[in-house]
């Protein structure tokens, strides 16, 4: 397995965690604010939200760096 592949591997791995983090908070958020007025004001998963998009953020610049390591890496083998 190549380098790019690993990269993109990774990165897809990381958007999947941030994925389950995402459905995970509006989960809890939906069981844990039944019969609220108001369920996305708590606080107590905030942590979670701010997670899930953490993960993400470094899940997507990750397959960014790596599609652009992969276009280097292509000019220079055409270089040659």
């Amino acid at each position: 397995m190549s380098t790019a592949n690993s990269r993109r591997l990774t990165g897809s791995i990381i958007l999947f965690i941030a994925a389950i983090l995402f459905s995970t908070y509006h989960l809890c958020i939906s069981i844990l604010g039944a019969g609220k007025l108001s369920p996305f004001k708590s606080s107590d998963l905030s942590l979670l939200y701010d997670s899930s998009i953490v993960f993400g953020l470094i899940g997507i610049g990750y397959l960014i760096y790596s599609e652009i390591m992969e276009y280097n890496n292509s000019e220079k083998q055409d270089e040659r």
